[in-house]
């Protein structure tokens, strides 16, 4: 199994650098730059324990109640929604954001969280109505 994975992983490695070669001078900087391809991950479909969030009440759960140390990540459990609370005049800072439920972020709330990485395998919601 390892020798195929290995394997798998090479001939992602090579049809990517072919695909960089392809694009040449084409190629838009504004999309993730990334040493390894995503294509071959697979299909992603919705998780089973969040069948029901479309009627959750995000109101009753708030995101600073899962906050610990800036060092912390958070994890927004699956089958829950939380809305984003965390106040825009503070230097928000948490470990990692992992959400496997929901996380709703009220049209036009202002806020700035730094975090090493955000996981969306479940639902992010957000908007802006400002021109």
């Amino acid at each position: 199994l390892e020798d195929a994975l290995e394997d798998a992983l090479e001939d992602a490695l090579e049809d990517a650098e072919d695909d960089q070669r392809l694009l040449g001078e084409h190629h838009d900087h504004r999309h993730l730059q990334t040493s390894l391809p995503t294509y071959p991950i697979g299909d992603f479909a919705p998780l089973s324990c969040n069948d029901n969030l479309a009627a959750s009440d995000c109101s009753s759960n708030v995101l600073s109640s899962l906050l610990g140390t800036a060092s912390d990540p958070i994890t927004i459990p699956c089958g829950a929604c939380y809305t984003y609370d965390l106040p825009s005049t503070t230097n928000n800072i948490i470990g990692g954001l992992n959400i496997v439920g929901k996380l709703y972020i009220p049209p036009n709330y202002k806020s700035a969280l730094h975090t090493p990485y955000v996981f969306v395998q479940g639902q992010l919601t957000m908007s802006d109505t400002n021109p």
